[in-house]
């Protein structure tokens, strides 16, 4: 495989900063989490959804960690550290984390991959804040 051409690099910068940005997400994910453990301090009638939250913790932080790598992955792919994509899956292998995939991958599904795990991301996220308002609610009327 060949380097990546300049609008390829600039196509991976792009997408290293939207990858970048979704660490904003973090906070209301994370408030979600503290107000599920302040509940279940309490002694919570909502136990099971605070149990909930706490499992979408673990998917949510799972997820931003994917985010944080393909970030990190795509700048480096944007500044030449890594100049092909064949470079970046051999790379994979010796630390046990690339997949066995028939034919090269190209850069336009590794993209559409990331921002398939962005919306993921959102998600989850989206749901954590769903099975907090419960919560919320409860800890106000205490």
């Amino acid at each position: 495989m060949s380097t990546l051409d300049g609008g390829q690099r600039a196509l991976c910068a792009t997408t290293a900063s939207w990858l970048e940005a979704s660490r904003m997400l973090a906070f209301p994910a994370l408030a979600s989490a503290v107000l599920a453990a302040l509940h279940l301090a309490h002694g919570g009638a909502l136990w099971t959804v605070a149990a909930l939250v706490w499992l979408l913790v673990l998917a949510e932080r799972y997820l931003a960690l994917r985010l944080v790598f393909d970030a990190r992955v795509f700048d480096a792919l944007a500044q030449g550290h890594i100049e092909t994509l064949a470079d970046f899956d051999r790379s994979l292998r010796p630390l046990g984390l690339g997949r066995q995939v028939r034919g090269e991958r190209g850069l336009e599904a590794r993209v559409s991959g990331a921002a398939r795990l962005w919306r993921m991301h959102v998600a989850v996220i989206l749901l954590q804040l769903a099975l907090a308002l419960p919560l919320l609610l409860a800890e106000l009327h205490r």
